[in-house]
Formats: structure tokens, C-alpha cells, sequence
């Protein structure tokens, strides 16, 4: 049984906003899409991407780790993210990222102790906010109306354990049009440097578009590949290893590693994360189909920076954007493409716990 969880609901968890919140510069550097948000201002669009980041930690993650059969028996909470204590070792990379997310857990004593002990082990240490016994969450929501026997009804303000990450969340939601034009009939999207595959497998729950991810790690692959399975999205996504830092790569090469052999589909939205082969910039602009997407956000330096100094990595230059390296790459004369700049800003992202520098950008073909 399972009921529904409001997000603006009252919730019992501490709710201070975390201090790991992606914030963007002062100046919003973006050219505004006439056809699609002509009411978009530049304080408006800052505003409202660092109100987006803040309600996205603001509420921390439930994992509720009872058995599957407890679950059936006594209901389960909607909104939390259902993955027993025993399978928290195997299941790790559905969890948020550390540092980023506050963790809560739902379940007996002793399962809730195992977990806290599972957040601090290998050096990724999560931040539990509270543990959470049956008895206890069965009286907090009696207190609300709910039958005393089992979980009817639940006030617990969560936050979805899988996430992908903020920018390509924010882009999704407010230029919704501007994805349902690059993801038509015909369409694939190429999630490169996919890791796990958590931003692919969004781009594929939330526009239904078919999504290819390539990385070179198997685990990873393997890790993206059992994502897509738990959440029955294997129709829509394909994993490939494929070396994107090879020497010498070209649209045709991509082409033949990454598309089907019968080239029946264009590629209509390119995404990036945390990943950078900078030879592969123009090969991506060219492979865009018109109304193709280009969203990237990846670490970046900034004028002046000594690259030894940063906070946190990466710390090597071949690792790293330089300030209004992607609109020059798309606005580049070498290019018979003419590309619209939708959003183009400098902001941080955190690395092993700290901010660095990093850029965040969204271009259209058109």
C-alpha cells in the first residue's frame, strides 16, 4: 500500500537549507529565447535556478530500509526510496551523491544503526539527519489523521534518493518546449561520460526519448545498466564502452560507435556532466540535428586561477573549461551551424565536499 506524499506538506525533518547548494555568479550571462520566454528576465532566471537548487536540498532523503515484505504488509511511505538495509552495499550508486544530501532512515533499531554505519564507511560520509523507527513514524502521522494500524497517509517531506543533476533538472523543467522539439520522432540523445547513467535515465523517464550513454568504466556501464532495469526504462537507454578521449575522433567515428548502423536517427540532444575531452566540443556541435540541444555543465577555471591553489580537483588544465570556451565553440566562424545561447554562466560545483569553479550552458541549433 502506498499513499501520497505532498512535497508542501509540513515535514518533521530538519529542514535548513545544506550549504553544498550550487550557487551561480552574480551576473547571468544568457540570451533570452524569444519564441519560447519572452517574459525571461536576467534577475528572474538567477532567481529562480538558485531557488530551484535550494528546495532541492532543502528536504532530506528517506531510505526506507525495512524488508520488502514489511513494506507489503504494513504500507510504505511514498516519496521515500525503498532499498532494504542489506542491499545498501550493492544498491549504493542509487543513493544521492555524499555531501550534497541529507540522509533519514526509516526502519527497526538495529537497521537504522547498520545504516549510519554503512554512511561512513569508504571515505563517502552522508549526513544523516534522523532515524526514524515504524512505531515512531506510524504517531507522528496519526497526529495527522492516519489510521494508528497502518500507513495510510504520510505529512513526511522527502526528497527522491535518484536525482540527476541540477542543471540538467533546472533545464528540463523550465525550457520543457525547447526538449520536446529536440527529442522528436527520430531522435536520440547521447549522455557522454555517463558514469552511472542517473542523467541518462532521467533525460529517458522525463521526455521518453531514446538515450545512448558511453563511458569507458564497466562498473560504471554495469551500475547504469541495472538503473535501467530496476526502473524498467531498458527500451529506452543503451550503454556502450567507448574511449571518448581517443585520439582523432570525428563525427563519423562517433557516428559509427554510437548511433544505430543504419543511421535512421539524428541526434537531438548532447549532454555532459563532470566530464571533459575538449577535441570532442566541435564534433558535438556538428553532429547536433536542427533544434538539437546542447547541455553541458563540467569544472571550469576561471581567468587568473592558479590551477595549484584550487580547492579541490580537477586540478589539471586539459580537465578543465576556460571562461567563454563553449560560446566560442559554438559561435565559432569555422561553423556553418548558427547556434542560440540560451543559458551561458560561470558557478561552482562541488568536488570531494568543496566548491570549485565550474560552467554551466545550454545552446539550441537552429
Amino acid at each position: 500500500m502506498r499513499f501520497p506524499l505532498s512535497l508542501n506538506c509540513r515535514p518533521f525533518f530538519l529542514t535548513q537549507p545544506s550549504p553544498s547548494v550550487t550557487h551561480l555568479s552574480s551576473r547571468l550571462r544568457m540570451t533570452a529565447v524569444s519564441d519560447l520566454s519572452p517574459d525571461i528576465t536576467e534577475v528572474s532566471l538567477l532567481e529562480e535556478f538558485e531557488t530551484f537548487q535550494e528546495e532541492r536540498v532543502r528536504l532530506p532523503v528517506l531510505i526506507d530500509l525495512r524488508s520488502k515484505r514489511e513494506r507489503e504488509e504494513t504500507g510504505s511511505v511514498d516519496g521515500a526510496t525503498q532499498i532494504s538495509v542489506d542491499e545498501l552495499t550493492p544498491r549504493t550508486f542509487e543513493l544521492p551523491p555524499p555531501f550534497e544530501y541529507r540522509l533519514s532512515f526509516l526502519g527497526s533499531e538495529d537497521e537504522c544503526q547498520k545504516a549510519k554505519l554503512f554512511t561512513k564507511q569508504g571515505g563517502c560520509q552522508w549526513t544523516v539527519s534522523e532515524c526514524i523507527t515504524k512505531s515512531e513514524a506510524i504517531n507522528r502521522m496519526v497526529k495527522e489523521g492516519a489510521p494508528a494500524d497502518k500507513f495510510q497517509r504520510g505529512p513526511l517531506g522527502v526528497n527522491e534518493g535518484w536525482r540527476a543533476n541540477v542543471f540538467l533538472e533546472f533545464c528540463l523543467k523550465k525550457f520543457a518546449p525547447v526538449f520536446e522539439e529536440a527529442g522528436g520522432e527520430g531522435r536520440v540523445a547521447l549522455d557522454l561520460g555517463c558514469g552511472n547513467g542517473r542523467d541518462g535515465v532521467f533525460l529517458a523517464a522525463k521526455t521518453g526519448i531514446r538515450v545512448v550513454g558511453s563511458d569507458n568504466h564497466d562498473g560504471a556501464l554495469a551500475r547504469a545498466r541495472a538503473l535501467t532495469a530496476d526502473l524498467g526504462l531498458a527500451g529506452l537507454c543503451e550503454w556502450k564502452q567507448c574511449d571518448l578521449r581517443k585520439n582523432g575522433k570525428s563525427v563519423e567515428d562517433c557516428q559509427r560507435e554510437l548511433l544505430r548502423e543504419d543511421r535512421s536517427e539524428s541526434v537531438g540532444l548532447i549532454h555532459g556532466h563532470r566530464f571533459l575531452e575538449r577535441r570532442l566540443l566541435p564534433v558535438c556541435r556538428d553532429l547536433l540535428a536542427c533544434r538539437g540541444l546542447f547541455v553541458w555543465s563540467t569544472f571550469a577555471s576561471v581567468d587568473g586561477e592558479i590551477l595549484e591553489e584550487r580547492p579541490g580537483p580537477p586540478y589539471k588544465a586539459g580537465r578543465l573549461l576556460r571562461e567563454g570556451e563553449l560560446r566560442e565553440v559554438f559561435e565559432s566562424s569555422k561553423s556553418d551551424c548558427c547556434f542560440e545561447i540560451i543559458f551561458d554562466e560561470m558557478g561552482t560545483l562541488l568536488s570531494h565536499g568543496v566548491e570549485v569553479n565550474a560552467h554551466f550552458f545550454l545552446a539550441r541549433k537552429k
